[in-house]
């Protein structure tokens, strides 16, 4: 059921899987949580694995990281980060827009450029 396998992989619609591995995998979904699991094993454990959702970080030890939505419930874990609300997708013409605002920001930074875009949340209450 945890297994570490290519079993999900649509090798049609996928490059091959071989070295040189890399240093980090983020996924989201069992599909991509066993093909994950098995690049870990083939790079003898030097690929960091962060899993996002629901799907897998109620198994948050397999994970170097699991990250899921507060309101999943789940048992404490020191490999989870629990966040208030879901991640969501951000649209290309937002990160376009962001991307031009902070420019200036981040023209001096080092690369390569990690970033936890957060945006802001509204509750809409309809009657």
């Amino acid at each position: 059921m945890f297994g570490a396998t290519r079993l999900g992989l649509q090798r049609t619609q996928s490059a091959v899987l071989t070295r040189p591995w890399p240093d980090l995998v983020i996924t989201t979904g069992w599909r991509t949580a066993h093909i994950a699991r098995w690049i870990k094993k083939q790079s003898h454990d030097h690929t960091r694995l962060v899993q996002m959702g629901r799907k897998g970080t109620h198994v948050a030890h397999l994970y170097d990281l699991a990250i899921s939505s507060r309101y999943f419930r789940l048992p404490p874990d020191s490999r989870r980060i629990e966040t208030l609300v879901p991640l969501t997708e951000s649209l290309s013409e937002q990160l376009r827009q962001a991307a031009e605002r902070w420019q200036d920001l981040l023209a001096n930074t080092p690369r390569p450029r990690i970033a936890l875009l957060v945006a802001e949340h509204r509750m809409l209450a309809f009657r």
